[in-house]
Parts: structure tokens; sequence; C-alpha cells
């Protein structure tokens, strides 16, 4: 007989280079379409940065991937100190329900004591579901009245990426001079 749904243990891990597809179908789930190829250069660059997690995880019997959650820590200077911000959460359809999405919140903030980090954010759309449902409130982070501002760059096409020069970009503003 199989275990019920609700006594299920979730396996967590680092996402490794062979993930990427997976990782890409999960970005999908949260509305951002990449193609691999656009990618897999910046999801390479963020693995191997220690700053940065990319935690799957995984589903009871079989370690199917359920969910992911990635995370930045890094030091701020008006908080004298580490803040760690989740860039992603996102949990498959078929898994919501089940106490996943605030389990993999729960492992960013055990990170996030553990580097000692003064604060953790998350930056989410007001559009979202979950947003909605006031998850983020309900697994213990407060509203923050804060706002962002965005500049998107034009010049970078779907196949170049930050810091790297294509025949569209012009020079850096340092190298101006």
């Amino acid at each position: 007989m199989s275990e019920p749904v609700y006594e299920m243990k979730f396996a967590f891990r680092d996402a490794r280079p062979g993930d990427l597809m997976t990782v890409l179908a999960l970005l999908l789930h949260l509305g951002y379409p990449r193609p691999s190829n656009e990618l897999e250069p910046i999801y390479r660059t963020l693995i191997e940065d220690a700053q940065y997690r990319c935690i799957l995880a995984l589903a009871p019997p079989d370690d199917a991937v359920a969910g992911m959650v990635t995370f930045r820590t890094q030091p701020v200077l008006r908080l004298a100190g580490i803040q760690t911000t989740i860039e992603e959460l996102v949990v498959l359809p078929e898994w919501r329900g089940f106490g996943l999405g605030r389990a993999l919140v729960n492992l960013a903030v055990e990170v996030s004591r553990h580097k000692r980090a003064a604060r953790l954010e998350v930056v989410t759309s007001e559009e979202r579901e979950s947003t909605r449902r006031l998850f983020y409130e309900k697994a213990g982070l407060q509203r923050a009245w804060s706002r962002i501002y965005r500049l998107d760059f034009p010049h970078m096409t779907r196949h170049s990426q930050p810091g790297v020069r294509t025949e569209e970009s012009q020079a850096l503003p340092e190298e101006q001079a």
C-alpha cells in the first residue's frame, strides 16, 4: 500500500550541471520561458557561485523533482550584514498544498541563519497566486512596503550575456574615458 501524501517526506539536493532541463521546466511554471542555449551559461555560472543556491525538492517514492528554490546570500552595506534573497520558488501543481513550498522557504531560512544573515527577503509579483494567498506571510515573512524600480536594457539580445560585449553593445562606461 502506498504511503499517504500527507506523510510523505521530501528530500532536497543542490542542483547539478545535468539538471539544466529540469530547472528550465520549473522556470516555465513560473512564467519564464527561456531557451536552454540562453539559460545554460547563466545557470552554470550560478551553480558554481558560492553565494548562490539552487535547491531541488525530490518527492517519494522515485525522487521525482517536485519543486525548487533559488536564493543568493550577499553582504549589504545598509544592513552591515548578510542578506539572503529568494530569487525563484516553485512547486509543481500536483505537489501544491502538501507543505513543500513552506519547506523550501524554511530551507532558505535555515541556510540564512547558518550564514548569520541579517535578513531574508523575497521579491514577488502582486499578481502571483501565492502572493494573493498570503503564502509568504503564512510562512513567517513580513510584508515590506518597498518598491522595486527596474530598467531593462534593450541592447541585450537573446544570445548576449551581462558583461559580455555583442556587436550591438557599446563600450562599457569605464572604457569611454
